[in-house]
């Protein structure tokens, strides 16, 4: 049912059937929503690839793309999209995520990965508030003033520092 390039599921007229826009082959172009997470290794039609990122959070909730995650819509049956570790630290700042172009809080860990996540790029510059130094410096979901955390010794405590 598609061509053998896959190019078919680009540009798509219908807005219903597209999932993300993206470069493919070195112009702007739209993906459909038949070939996000589509597990074809050898298949990339994003120059960034954007539309094979995509996890595997339990049992049942397997091939999930990650901009389905912690958008407050269950896809899971068990909720894992949502109660994944990684949304419980989400930005107070909002941005329009390039599956689904909905304009959400996205989590921390996000931002500056090297993955652009908001349509704008966004996530990808140094407009986020962060706490501390070096290897110590972290992105925190507002501007406020940083605590300082120790983690001490093989038992995992940790020491909050004022």
């Amino acid at each position: 049912p598609y061509c053998e390039n896959f190019l078919d599921q680009t540009n798509c007229t219908d807005r219903n059937k597209v999932a993300l826009s993206c470069v493919v082959n070195g112009y702007q172009a739209t993906i459909s929503k038949q070939i996000i997470c589509h597990r074809l290794d050898y298949l990339t039609l994003c120059s960034d690839g954007i539309e094979n990122v995509c996890l595997d959070l339990s049992i049942s909730c397997q091939n999930i793309h990650k901009h389905r995650m912690c958008d407050g819509r269950p896809d899971c049956s068990d909720g894992a999209d949502e109660g994944d570790i990684t949304c419980k630290h989400l930005s107070q700042k909002r941005c329009k995520r390039r599956l689904g172009e909905r304009e959400l809080r996205i989590p921390l860990e996000w931002l500056k990965d090297g993955v652009q996540d908001c349509i704008d790029g966004e996530d990808e510059k140094g407009t986020w508030p962060t706490c501390g130094r070096e290897e110590k410096l972290r992105f925190v979901t507002e501007n406020v003033v940083c605590v300082e955390d120790y983690k001490c010794g093989s038992e995992g405590y940790v020491v909050q520092v004022s």
